[in-house]
């Protein structure tokens, strides 16, 4: 990757962003390599995706990585996270993070930094991440897809609330 500075579509790249995708890069060879041990299926999705397509890269103004998996493909890389990501890498869920709020698993490195603005208060692994959103199923069913999204949406307050306040 050239780590020089440059401006693409307008938008100038520092070379600190570069170094932070080339962090990112890292983390996400090793996940895909985990997946292609235990053949896992593993995609890009978000702006990773769109990036991908548009830019043949990294939208000049993300500044992560965004994957996601079927349910059993992430309960499985989950399961074998705590013998396969060995330092530089750690593996961060609820379950692995104690101070960790959010619902989807990331991937970060030891020894680097990633302070988002929410999370500057915050008690747990803050390093270089790449985002694992796990996809589950969408029921057909209108009046249980209501319940669900009802539910989701009380989940996604309750956490907020926890995480924030």
């Amino acid at each position: 990757m050239n780590l020089e500075e440059e401006i693409r579509d307008n938008y100038k790249i520092s070379v600190k962003m570069k170094k932070v995708w080339e962090v990112q890069m890292d983390i996400s060879k090793k996940i895909f390599e985990i997946c292609n041990k235990y053949q896992l299926k593993i995609v890009c999705c978000g702006g990773t995706a769109i990036g991908a397509l548009r830019h043949h890269g990294y939208i000049p103004w993300d500044d992560d990585i965004d994957l996601a998996m079927l349910r059993d493909d992430y309960d499985k890389l989950c399961s074998v996270a705590k013998d396969e990501f060995k330092d530089p890498y750690f593996f961060q869920t609820a379950y692995t993070d104690k101070g960790y709020c959010y619902g989807h698993a990331q991937v970060r490195k030891n020894g680097t930094t990633a302070i988002l603005k929410w999370d500057v208060f915050k008690d747990f692994h803050l390093g270089i991440y790449v985002d694992i959103f796990v996809l589950d199923a969408i029921p057909n069913d209108e009046n249980v897809l209501r319940k669900l999204r009802e539910r989701t949406e009380k989940l996604q307050h309750d956490m907020f609330i926890k995480a924030f306040f």
